[in-house]
């Protein structure tokens, strides 16, 4: 065996001599383009992945069977939380169901069936009626140091 090549620097510059300088450059920069495209790639479909679970989520909270009748809060629950759909299904199982939307308003609910007596009154002289509100124009508005408009 040769002397020199019993010393690790010299082992290092044979090595080196069997690779030119350009070829070595042309590997490095090839390797490093592709670990970029590797890299764009991997993250373009980690990100198609993620839209696609996020779809998949909202629409299995939005579908399930506990949904129905909880549309707002199945809603919210899909849209605006992070959590698991089975955490969400089992917060929609516990919640009440929205009441079926009614036409009228909560009294009309209330009167249903209710006949009130009701006795005719005399018709009101507008006259009186307008005198009263205008007395009760001014009056409030003198409290505040106002004077009512006088209408020619």
């Amino acid at each position: 065996m040769d002397p020199k090549e019993k010393t690790g620097l010299d082992a290092v510059a044979k090595a080196s001599e069997a690779v030119s300088k350009t070829d070595h450059e042309t590997a490095l920069a090839t390797a490093a383009a592709t670990a970029k495209t590797d890299a764009a790639t991997a993250k373009a479909d980690g990100e198609k992945a993620g839209a696609q679970a996020a779809q998949a989520r909202i629409k299995a909270i939005l579908t399930h069977k506990e949904a129905a009748g909880r549309d707002a809060l199945a809603s919210h629950l899909a849209f605006n939380t992070s959590l698991p759909v089975e955490e969400a299904v089992a917060m929609l199982a516990t919640a009440a169901k929205a009441e079926a939307a009614t036409t009228g308003s909560r009294l009309d609910a209330l009167m249903a069936g209710e006949k009130p007596a009701v006795a005719e009154h005399e018709t009101t002289n507008e006259g009186a009626v307008m005198a009263g509100l205008t007395a009760a124009v001014a009056k409030n508005l003198a409290k505040i140091g106002k004077a009512p408009l006088t209408l020619n």
